[in-house]
């Protein structure tokens, strides 16, 4: 990644946002998010749809980027 920085400097953390999307949207986060949908469906009693359990893993997903995003001393709080 610091290669990939000191080669496109412009905008001043294009790296940094693509390689944080890349990493959210495709990697192990997308099956996180859905395996906390299906606990959270099953810890209400609650019948695991696939499309239900999506959902709320994407709710899941958003808010802790608008956490993290912006309000980074509550989630520095949250992680710990």
């Amino acid at each position: 990644m610091n290669y990939l920085q000191h080669a496109y400097r412009k905008p001043k953390y294009l790296v940094a946002a693509v390689f944080a999307a890349q990493a959210l949207l495709l990697g192990q986060a997308a099956g996180n998010a859905y395996t906390s949908g299906a606990y959270f469906l099953r810890a209400g009693g609650n019948e695991v749809v696939d499309y239900t359990a999506r959902g709320i893993g994407v709710v899941v997903l958003l808010s802790a980027l608008i956490i993290h995003g912006f309000f980074r001393k509550w989630g520095v709080y949250f992680l710990k």
